[in-house]
């Protein structure tokens, strides 16, 4: 429900947690791989803890010793996963687009949260096979005749279905994003963004001249088309209230709108569904027209879209003829549901964007 917020380049902290959980499960299959081996090798190690026994070694001197083990097993796999997540970092943001870095003032937390980690990892993977080679009669292992047990066997094969369950699950999970992946690169989102160069005006000076260097460019022959816009599909759109021809004063319409000069859509690959796009021959397009995308139309129910007018408040008594529908385009997330949009031509206003499509091979 926020219409302005200036907070830029956040994340979405559904995808932390699912990340998170992710890692979590490894960390499990991790840990019962290490109990079920630990735990494999008790008749090689029975010989050991019955002759410490013999010798005078307390159950837990013998917990204690299998304990250290399991940690300095940790520890060994801390240092090597430091290094390899090290390595990992430049790879990972060029996937994710952006820079992930390990900054000096998060040191303190990533080094309390991986002390942690050691202490719980090292503490689950080691404590089963601790307590169950500890338990041997030493008199049974030397004579020979030791066996392990039917709940030993029981818990081993339990801890292998566990673990191969949650190894059939991440399959399933990695196929599926992996789907979902192919996905958001094959849609149409009702643009098309390559090819493209979008160049900002950060100031007042060169907003003034973009015209001219939309005409500029228009006449090279490295670009296809020039358009001139005051926003573009990606990013934070401006939000305004209108009257649907036909609705209440009393119910109120927050659409999307930005403003795009005649050019702008074909240079975006946007199309129009119905009716035309702004032109700059005839001369009643600078002011009171304005284009609407399908999903508005939808929403309002309208057979004849081109026949209605859009009102800019109570005080407004033209309104704004629809010239226009486009189809519709993801000017959000994909996850986001298309919303109604409304597009204004530039009038004097030149805008603060200019996108310049180019030409193949240029």
């Amino acid at each position: 429900d926020i219409i302005f917020d200036p907070v830029s380049n956040k994340g979405d902290r559904t995808n932390i947690y699912v990340f998170g959980a992710i890692a979590i499960l490894i960390l499990l299959i991790a840990i019962v791989n290490y109990m079920n081996l630990a735990t494999a090798r008790s008749t090689d190690r029975a010989r050991e803890v019955g002759l410490r026994k013999v010798v005078g070694s307390q159950r837990s001197q013998i917990i204690t010793q299998f304990l250290s083990e399991s940690f300095l097993t940790t520890c060994f796999a801390l240092v090597l996963s430091l290094g390899l997540a090290w390595l990992a970092l430049p790879i990972l943001s060029d996937i994710s687009g952006t820079t992930l870095t390990i900054s000096a003032n998060s040191l303190p937390g990533i080094g309390l949260f991986l002390v942690s980690m050691l202490l719980l990892v090292g503490l689950l993977a080691g404590l089963y096979p601790a307590f169950a080679l500890s338990g041997f009669e030493p008199i049974t292992v030397l004579k020979g005749t030791f066996r392990t047990g039917k709940k030993g066997r029981a818990l081993r094969v339990g801890l292998v279905v566990f673990q191969f369950a949650l190894s059939i699950a991440l399959i399933a999970s990695t196929a599926m994003v992996q789907k979902q992946l192919n996905y958001i690169q094959s849609k149409d989102v009702g643009y098309d963004r390559e090819q493209v160069l979008l160049l900002d005006m950060v100031d007042g000076s060169m907003a003034g001249e973009l015209n001219n260097l939309r005409e500029t460019l228009a006449g090279h022959s490295s670009f296809a088309s020039v358009g001139t816009s005051g926003n573009v599909p990606g990013r934070t759109f401006g939000r305004t209230r209108v009257r649907p021809e036909g609705i209440p004063d009393e119910d109120i319409w927050i659409w999307s709108v930005f403003g795009v000069s005649p050019e702008t859509l074909p240079t975006l690959g946007m199309e129009i569904a119905e009716g035309r796009n702004f032109s700059r021959e005839m001369g009643t397009d600078s002011t009171g027209v304005v284009l609407i995308n399908e999903t508005a139309v939808a929403q309002l129910g309208w057979d004849n879209p081109l026949e209605r007018r859009l009102y800019q408040g109570p005080q407004d008594s033209t309104g704004l003829q629809i010239i226009g529908v486009v189809k519709d385009f993801h000017w959000a997330g994909i996850h986001q549901n298309i919303e109604p949009v409304m597009i204004t031509p530039l009038n004097t206003n030149p805008g603060n964007v200019l996108a310049a499509r180019v030409q193949a091979g240029q």
